[in-house]
């Protein structure tokens, strides 16, 4: 069983978001305690500034409320009064609306390219520490690839309407031409810096401040502009004329009293502060002092929302593209509930013809030699395949169409007629069935069961 958790812009405002937001570290601390407690066998967290979504994979048998207590509790911090912002979801919903998220097709801009590669951001990290497997890695393929699908054969990204591009055009609304002034970016955020690029391709000059001059060097290394330490910002807010603030601080970075010292300054020039940190780096009642625009992160996607009529067409053939992810999910989980029928059919077979080779290794045939022994267990192993072809092909193909009801009626009647019940797959053993083992005449260990699955279903694709 999947289930989700999560809280984004859609549930929560930014007041609440900034309390339950989790940095790279918390994000995998997260899935491990889950995983490490019991409480999932996998788990991976997507962690931006617009959402914290927790997936899991539930132990088999596991009470499902169980583990959403869990996940509420780790996601909230054990804060009662922010649950009701948290949505779930389970198995099929669970991939739709990952598969929306990876598509953009729930971000505050629709179209925008980040986020996917912020879902694979997060599953990297849980892979590397050893909390994701073989369940949560066929959801993410699922995922990925119908994203992929989505971003190549739709235009939902075409002409897309970025926060950045908004950013620039409340800049210029405010300065007109940006040549000759002065832009101050704040941390080393990724959009912050493709706000603090846009800026300076307009023509403005550009200052980088954050707590490591080696990391802020980095960025003046790819951005241009001058390096500083955050300690320097009294003296870089006389000067500046746009703030870009993007940092991961847990606490304002500019206060209302700093932002308040700096307008005095300045002698009626405009600031315009755009915090797309979340936590918010900008004290928010700073918005309030003459001459400081203060615009955050939900700000300029209300302003982007305005412009995407022209994508909901895209949009609709984008869900479309969804519906088959899910569609295609569904197929492979009923097909899997096949299995357990085949392998118990083919055990069943095998081990009644090995009781009567062994009987007849025994008596008339005791004098074969290893040789005629071993041709007799290949032709037998060869009939096996070819008389449980059929019903095989039939489950999976049933499997595939994801007729789950007739699925389960084929195979308890084939349990019943094949007295099934006991080999694996089944609750309990005839006593007098032995184990399988090649039909050879030997007494050698048995072949996997997937790979004689495999063996049957092989003429089927």
């Amino acid at each position: 069983m999947i289930q989700l958790f999560g809280v984004s812009h859609k549930s929560a405002p930014i007041e609440v978001r900034e309390r339950i937001a989790k940095g790279e570290e918390r994000a995998a601390e997260l899935a491990a305690g889950l995983v490490s407690g019991g409480y999932a066998s996998e788990a991976f967290v997507v962690s931006t500034c617009n959402r914290v979504e927790v997936i899991v994979a539930a132990p088999p048998g596991n009470d499902p409320q169980r583990t959403a207590a869990a996940c509420l509790d780790a996601l909230c911090a054990g804060d009662r009064a922010l649950d009701r912002y948290v949505y779930a979801h389970r198995d099929q919903a669970a991939l739709r609306h990952l598969t929306r998220v990876a598509a953009s097709l729930d971000s505050m801009v629709v179209g925008e390219p980040q986020i996917l590669g912020q879902i694979k951001q997060g599953f990297d990290w849980a892979r590397t520490r050893g909390t994701v497997g073989a369940e949560l890695h066929q959801v993410f393929s699922r995922v990925v690839r119908g994203a992929r699908r989505i971003r190549t054969e739709t235009g939902i990204g075409a002409g897309q309407v970025s926060v950045p591009a908004i950013a620039i055009q409340l800049a210029s609304q405010v300065f007109g031409d940006l040549s000759g002034h002065v832009v101050l970016l704040v941390g080393s955020g990724e959009m912050g810096q493709a706000v603090a690029r846009l800026l300076r391709d307009g023509g403005a000059k550009l200052l980088v401040a954050g707590r490591s001059l080696e990391r802020v060097s980095e960025v003046t290394g790819t951005l241009g502009g001058t390096p500083h330490l955050l300690s320097d910002l009294p003296a870089l807010l006389k000067v500046a004329d746009v703030i870009v603030s993007s940092t991961s601080a847990q606490d304002y970075v500019l206060s209302r009293e700093l932002l308040d010292r700096a307008r005095r300054q300045r002698r009626g020039r405009h600031l315009l502060a755009i915090d797309l940190a979340v936590p918010r780096d900008i004290e928010p009642s700073a918005g309030e002092l003459d001459g400081v625009f203060l615009y955050n992160i939900d700000d300029l996607a209300s302003v982007a929302a305005q412009s995407q009529a022209s994508r909901r067409v895209e949009a609709e053939r984008a869900e479309k593209l969804v519906d088959e992810v899910v569609s295609g999910w569904e197929r492979a989980q009923t097909s899997r509930q096949a299995t357990p029928t085949i392998k118990a059919l083919r055990a069943r077979i095998g081990a009644v013809l090995q009781t009567e080779l062994d009987k007849s290794l025994r008596g008339r045939l005791r004098g074969l030699d290893e040789g005629q022994r071993a041709a007799l267990g290949a032709m037998l192993d060869a009939a096996t395949n070819r008389l449980l072809h059929p019903p095989t092909a039939r489950l999976r193909e049933l499997g595939g169409e994801g007729d789950s009801e007739t699925l389960e009626q084929y195979a308890t009647i084939l349990s019943e007629l094949f007295e099934l019940t006991g080999t694996e797959g089944g609750s309990s053993s005839p006593s007098h069935a032995p184990a399988p083992r090649p039909l050879d005449g030997r007494s050698s260990p048995a072949p996997a069961d997937e790979a004689a699955c495999a063996e049957v279903g092989t003429s089927q694709g």
